[in-house]
């Protein structure tokens, strides 16, 4: 049976942005006093400790940089996760701003591309197919699904990923990783996972199933031995003329672009090479 969801049934949306901005801000202070903590060690060790207890000391708190970064992203995750902050009520319940998908998914995927090559990754995106479809503006919740398919894509080997914008409002993606286990596949569909599994990680995936969820956008995955291959069936939408459609100009889109390249450069931190750190990170 169909459950009607009401207005009273969720949290308002700026109840929703205060308890983010509340835990992510708390988080942010720690991890940058921590981050502050390292760099000042880093910069004595440099400047006063003697071979060969520099050079060992420099590696390690380099290693250490880069895990606090890599706990930072896995961190502000958890928090989407837990508070259901990025997801709220279904999109139809309120009114949304109006945004052009294709253009949308290339300029992303050129983010990307730029990103990736900083950091010297050689997988690249691109976009298939073309068209023009409108669906509802979310504030960060289509970055946040695209940016973990991308990134999980990398971290297993992929040297390209596709997305194919079809008839029929469907989005195709695929990619030439190490692929998806069962368990995987049954984390994407069922939102269920074994514990080794979540051991491993998994929380990238499980950000991928959330989003489409949040979208209302229906999410298969294929089983397949090489690669990754789904498909994301996105709902009918007539946009509302009185609503304003986003990226209807060029500063609209280099805003949203910059936007896009703070969240890629968070996401990537974890495809660097252990005790490196890229230029323009963040």
């Amino acid at each position: 049976m169909a459950v009607k969801v009401t207005e009273a049934d969720w949290l308002s949306e700026e109840d929703h942005l205060a308890l983010r901005g509340g835990l992510k801000g708390r988080m942010a202070k720690e991890f940058c006093v921590l981050q502050g903590q390292s760099e000042a060690l880093y910069r004595y060790m440099d400047c006063h400790a003697p071979e060969p207890l520099r050079s060992a000391g420099m590696k390690t708190l380099a290693e250490m940089r880069q895990s606090i970064t890599v706990l930072e992203r896995l961190a502000k995750s958890a928090a989407d996760l837990a508070l259901g902050a990025v997801l709220g009520p279904p999109l139809e319940e309120r009114p949304q701003k109006t945004l052009e998908l294709v253009q949308f998914l290339r300029d992303f995927s050129e983010c990307v591309n730029e990103e990736l090559a900083t950091i010297h990754n050689p997988m690249r995106v691109k976009v298939e197919g073309g068209g023009f479809f409108c669906v509802p503006a979310r504030d960060g919740v289509l970055e946040i699904l695209l940016a973990n398919l991308f990134s999980n894509a990398a971290r297993n080997g992929a040297s390209y990923a596709v997305v194919r914008c079809l008839p029929g409002r469907v989005l195709e993606y695929e990619d030439d990783s190490r692929g998806l286990n069962d368990a995987a596949v049954r984390l994407l569909h069922d939102g269920m996972a074994d514990q080794q599994m979540m051991e491993r990680g998994g929380i990238g995936l499980l950000m991928v199933r959330h989003c489409s969820l949040a979208l209302g956008w229906g999410l298969h995955c294929f089983h397949q031995a090489q690669g990754v291959h789904m498909t994301l069936q996105v709902p009918p939408f007539e946009p509302d003329n009185r609503v304003i459609l986003l990226e209807d100009d060029s500063l609209d889109r280099e805003i949203r672009k910059d936007r896009m390249r703070l969240l890629l450069q968070r996401e990537f931190v974890s495809l660097l090479p252990e005790g490196k750190e890229a230029e323009g990170t963040i």
